[in-house]
């Protein structure tokens, strides 16, 4: 049931998956050729697109594996765009893509408006209010039990990232002991009150720490590593970020039939995280305290450490250009340091 992009993107994930995603050609650049074990000769280059659609009303269905009547122990290849197109056309048959068409398409369900009455605004009206109702309900029953089984998988996975983030007190980094002695000292100064108030530090470092920089890295994991992240996860992703950003809140959760599946789902976890998230931000401040020049010494990073310098220079460029007006109305028109004209030749494209 999987259309000739979903199968291109399974086939090269599983060939390149050892590669950094910088090293991996683009997948738009690879076409997929399918050679039939019996029946006919040649190969054939699979799309989602083209005569073959299947008509449902006012729509067509994208192809598939089905379409094709592809068949087990049949070879299905990725091939790059320019070999596909230098070989002998005795030997690939293509089929017309469809470049444009008026008709809506679908995958495996159709829209909810597509069998409307538009003829009638009241039938119509009656049939969206309809079709909507029940696929809310079809949504929520059909992927329960995938959204459990996610959650299993990634069970062993989130615990282990909350143990080694927030939870061994003793390994506790130079830094963020004190930046969180900083904080403390600056509740000193408010009023007496709000002295008093534990909440106000636990929001303090909470916002440094937690949702400042660790919200970042999980929900956009191709800041950290040379990965991938395609659309879709940032749906999934946000739901782990979710149960992270609720284990550090002080809140009580008010859960009924009304709340998001994200908060429902994880709800129990939570609850165990926050007693846990508690405890390492008493360890830490319990923790015997440390001078700025521990905090730098911890902070070196080590020598044989490779650094992409070229991809360092690029990304400031990248930043120079962005902001080049700012930054050359900011600049001297003359003097001993780099002057305006200087950083003008410096951001300039080379042709």
């Amino acid at each position: 049931c999987d259309t000739i992009t979903q199968v291109k993107g399974k086939l090269f994930r599983a060939i390149y998956r050892h590669l950094p995603f910088s090293q991996q050609p683009p997948l738009d650049s690879l076409s997929l050729l399918w050679t039939p074990q019996s029946g006919q000769s040649g190969s054939m280059e699979l799309s989602d697109v083209d005569e073959r659609m299947v008509e449902a009303g006012a729509e067509k269905r994208f192809n598939t594996l089905k379409t094709y009547k592809v068949q087990n122990n049949d070879l299905l290849a990725l091939t790059t765009f320019n070999d596909y197109h230098q070989a002998p056309m005795s030997t690939i048959r293509s089929v017309k893509r469809q470049t444009v068409s008026e008709v809506s398409r679908y995958h495996l369900v159709k829209s909810m408006n597509s069998d409307m009455d538009f003829r009638s605004p009241a039938v119509n009206k009656r049939q969206l209010s309809s079709s909507s109702t029940a696929g809310t309900k079809i949504a929520s029953e059909a992927f329960l039990n995938s959204l459990i089984r996610t959650k299993e998988h990634l069970s062993k996975v989130l615990h282990k990232m909350m143990t080694t983030v927030f939870m061994e007190s003793n390994n506790i980094p130079a830094a963020i002991k004190y930046l969180f002695d900083y904080l403390d000292s600056k509740t000193e100064l408010l009023n007496e009150r709000d002295r008093q108030d534990p909440e106000i530090a636990h929001v303090w470092k909470t916002n440094s720490l937690p949702l400042r920089f660790w919200i970042n890295i999980i929900k956009n994991p191709q800041f950290l590593f040379d990965i991938d992240k395609p659309p879709i996860m940032d749906s999934y992703l946000s739901v782990i970020g979710q149960c992270f950003m609720d284990s550090f809140s002080l809140a009580t959760m008010t859960l009924n039939k009304d709340s998001s599946a994200n908060k429902l789902v994880y709800n129990k976890e939570v609850n165990l995280y926050r007693k846990s998230v508690d405890k390492w931000y008493k360890d830490v401040r319990h923790a015997p305290q440390v001078s700025l020049r521990a905090v730098v010494q911890d902070s070196k990073l080590p020598e044989d450490l490779p650094f992409r310098q070229g991809f360092a220079i690029t990304q400031l460029l990248e930043y120079a250009r962005k902001y080049q007006a700012e930054i050359s109305a900011a600049l001297p028109t003359h003097g001993q340091q780099i002057t305006r004209s200087d950083f003008e030749v410096l951001v300039k494209p080379r042709s």
